[in-house]
């Protein structure tokens, strides 16, 4: 090697040396045992001390208490401790031996709203063993009783509105002109649920052109049969059917008929009998005598029948049958003269529509007391009339009722009530003077004879104090005469 390689190579080594030196940072000497920090311990949780010991926000104001459901690390909590195996739940001596509440067994609920088969909150498992889908599967369709025990929050009296409807509207979409709703335990029936009965159209099943002696007129002829049910009284609607010719409700619970039967121009077959009726509307005598009703049935039924001023009297003996045209008065009460509301005047004789038992006297009333349809028997109509006739057009009556204080006068609920019921069905005729009114202001009854079913009550009304008919073919006896109910 020659002499200048040797002295590059040495100043090399020394620019090396140099650098090193240079940046090699300088090393702390080794601590001893005695200068060593000591680190707590990690079988222990480690607390700090500028923390609360629970693991919320600590409370807005000194006076606040912990929430109970918050951790506390600071008291000391013992864990339970148990002995043999695990699923024996045995406790240790020196512990309670309160395991706490025991978990009831599983029980599948079926909530019926959604039809999912839930259990109840405190079910832990999902055992479906106790199901049987497949009998579910097969029994689809429910019969009512189980519908009902089922809970399906519908009553039975719901139940069978709903079922009523459904063959209503069923019959009309076939054509069928006899509606049977017969022992289906109705305690009414909705006006909806006969609505469908006016559109009712009567379809040709021939598929030939029939003969000429064939066509016939399109008009339903609509039988109705509501028996054997529990109805107190017919709805509105059935007044308005004006193709009605065959109605039986029989075997009910009525207690009155609307005078609005004198709609049913075409009605040809009434059957009334098994009802709790002890007086007919006059309108169904109408009927009888100029209309084309010529089937009639109204016994066995609780009717009042008259009783004489002079006791022993006897009644004339009936037809026997149906003539219209012979058909004869025998007997009426005393007229009953009331106010505006509707209640009896004083000094008036009993209302027979209301009152069960009446026993006319002989003494006759006291001159003492007024009596002011004798001194003005106005015809004109009272504001408070004319008020009832508005309602019973407004198809708003049921709210107008719903929406009267509880403190309202309580001639105000009957009156319009009554004016209700009478818009629903068609309005009445004022048996004298055939005027459209609501409340009426004299009432009384006539037995008239020849209808085939012996004396029969008639009760009539009168829209004014006016208004009231006498005939002259009854003797004396038999006009002013009380009555009693009969014994069916």
């Amino acid at each position: 090697m020659s002499e200048a390689s040797r002295d590059s190579t040495h100043l090399t080594g020394m620019a090396d040396e140099e650098f090193t030196t240079c940046n090699d940072p300088t090393l702390p000497e080794p601590m001893g045992d005695a200068h060593r920090p000591r680190f707590p311990s990690l079988d222990r949780k480690r607390t700090r001390d500028d923390m609360p010991s629970y693991s919320s926000d600590p409370p807005v104001f000194s006076s606040d208490d912990l929430p109970p459901g918050l951790e506390n690390y600071d008291s000391h909590r013992t864990k339970r401790q148990y002995r043999g195996r695990w699923w024996e739940n045995r406790i240790s001596c020196g512990q309670s031996n309160n395991p706490g509440p025991v978990r009831k067994k599983r029980e599948f609920k079926r909530n019926i709203d959604s039809a999912v088969w839930m259990g109840s909150d405190e079910t832990e498992t999902t055992d479906d063993g106790d199901i049987d889908f497949e009998a579910e599967a097969e029994n689809k369709l429910l019969p009512l009783e189980s519908v009902l025990q089922l809970g399906f929050g519908l009553r039975p009296e719901e139940v069978a509105q709903k079922d009523a409807a459904r063959v209503v509207q069923e019959l009309v979409d076939d054509g069928c002109e006899v509606i049977d709703l017969s022992g289906r335990a109705l305690g009414e029936i909705q006006n909806s649920t006969l609505k469908p009965l006016h559109y009712l159209t009567v379809q040709e099943n021939n598929y030939f052109p029939p003969s000429q002696e064939a066509y016939r007129p399109l008009t339903p002829r609509i039988s109705l049969y509501i028996s054997n049910n529990n109805l107190e009284e017919l709805p509105g609607e059935i007044y308005r059917l004006q193709n009605l010719v065959d109605l039986s409700p029989r075997q009910n619970s009525l207690t009155t008929i609307l005078p609005s039967i004198l709609n049913l121009t075409n009605l040809e077959s009434l059957n009334l009998s098994a009802n709790n009726l002890r007086h007919l509307p006059w309108e169904i005598l109408i009927l009888a005598r100029r209309g084309k009703l010529v089937s009639m049935a109204f016994h066995p039924n609780p009717f009042i029948t008259p009783l004489p001023v002079k006791p022993g009297l006897a009644l004339p003996e009936g037809y026997g049958r149906f003539f219209p045209n012979t058909s004869r008065q025998v007997a009426s009460t005393s007229i009953a003269y009331l106010d505006i509301t509707g209640r009896l005047c004083r000094g008036s004789s009993p209302n027979p529509a209301v009152t069960k038992k009446y026993i006319p006297s002989t003494r006759g009333q006291p001159s003492s007391i007024p009596r002011p349809w004798m001194d003005n028997p106005a015809k004109t109509p009272s504001l408070f009339e004319l008020a009832l006739r508005a309602c019973s057009a407004s198809p708003d009556l049921c709210q107008i009722i719903h929406l009267l204080p509880k403190d309202a006068a309580p001639h105000l609920w009957h009156t319009l009530k009554w004016a209700q019921d009478l818009g629903e069905g068609g309005g009445q005729l004022c048996s004298v003077c055939l005027k459209p009114f609501v409340m009426p202001r004299t009432v009384w009854v006539e037995w008239w004879d020849g209808l085939g079913s012996g004396h029969l009550p008639f009760l009539k009304r009168g829209c004014s104090w006016a208004c009231v008919s006498k005939p002259d073919d009854v003797p004396k006896e038999w006009t002013n005469c009380g009555w009693t109910e009969a014994a069916e």
